[in-house]
């Protein structure tokens, strides 16, 4: 056995390559902040270029989708952490989100959605019948 491949079991019974190398997400993870005016989701994709990312609102849902593209096929894997195919994230939209003034930039593999909060409409007086 090759130095450094040595399988060392831990709780649960699979060695720490099965448990670190597991099957990676095929979602891009995304973190949210929150502005006085918007919120801002920010996905990060490596590696994929602009041209592959799409941003859709279909419903109540946010919906990014995309392809990382394997171009190492001439080379045999020893493990990959990194996730190659189409891959779909999905966020639910509160009712706080205007749909319609929602913006996207895309920044070398960094993905950030600003999410516009609906405005507030100014006081009014209701009319009594």
């Amino acid at each position: 056995m090759a130095k450094g491949t040595e399988i060392v079991k831990y709780a649960g019974g699979r060695s720490w390559e099965e448990a670190f190398f597991a099957d990676p997400p095929k979602t891009p993870p995304v973190n949210l902040y929150e502005r006085e005016d918007a919120f801002l989701l920010i996905a990060t994709t490596p590696g994929v270029p602009k041209s592959d990312v799409r941003v859709a609102v279909e419903g109540e849902e946010i919906v990014i989708r995309g392809r990382n593209a394997d171009d190492l096929s001439e080379v045999e894997p020893v493990f990959e952490e990194t996730p190659y195919g189409n891959f779909a994230r999905r966020v639910r939209l509160g009712r706080t989100i205007d749909p319609a003034r929602i913006e996207a930039f895309y920044d070398n593999g960094r993905l950030v959605v600003a999410l516009p909060k609906r405005r507030a409409p100014d006081g009014f007086d209701v009319e009594i019948e």
